[in-house]
């Protein structure tokens, strides 16, 4: 029963990591497109030709690309521990990883404003951007879910070790009960 939900756990993180090799980001002007990015160029960082002027580029990686991508591993590794506190865990993850993917868009959007100087340049976020999101989501809501079901997290387990003087204490103590 815990592999299957362990797998059910890490789904969404796994789906949001697969979704970095989509198009993530598509440059238009005037309609037509410019250029586009997927996740993994946002995390990596780029190199592209300037179709104004013909030169190459190099783009620097995305900080908040990279906190997003980060944040779904953890997701993954978390969702794994059967504990309240990997859940708990899990579920932060996931979150960090939406406000990530909202802090991409704006620093996105802001720089494209910046860069157009006037032009009619648009930003289209595609489906691995909105995917990334979606599954992040869904992974803290998941996460978030697990914590409301108290069955389906064990109680941590204390060990109980007994050297030789706590066994004689406990023995004295059942002779005293009888």
């Amino acid at each position: 029963m815990q592999q299957k939900s362990v797998g059910i756990r890490i789904a969404p993180y796994m789906i949001g990591i697969a979704c970095f090799i989509l198009p993530f980001i598509q440059i238009s002007c005037s309609g037509e497109k410019v250029m586009s990015f997927t996740g993994v160029q946002l995390v990596t960082g780029s190199e592209m030709a300037n179709p104004m002027s013909e030169e190459k580029q190099k783009i620097p990686p995305e900080p908040t690309a990279i906190i997003a991508l980060v944040a779904l591993v953890l997701g993954v590794v978390f969702a794994i521990q059967i504990s309240r506190g990997g859940a708990i865990l899990s579920a932060v993850s996931g979150g960090f990883a939406v406000i990530s993917m909202i802090a991409l868009k704006t620093n996105m959007d802001a720089e494209i404003m910046k860069e157009a100087g006037g032009m009619a340049i648009s930003a289209d976020y595609q489906m691995g951007f909105w995917g990334v999101c979606i599954a992040s989501a869904a992974g803290a809501i998941l996460a978030l879910v697990r914590l409301q079901d108290a069955d389906a997290i064990p109680p941590p387990q204390l060990a109980r070790t007994e050297t030789p003087d706590t066994q004689h204490d406990s023995a004295m103590n059942e002779s005293k009960e009888v």
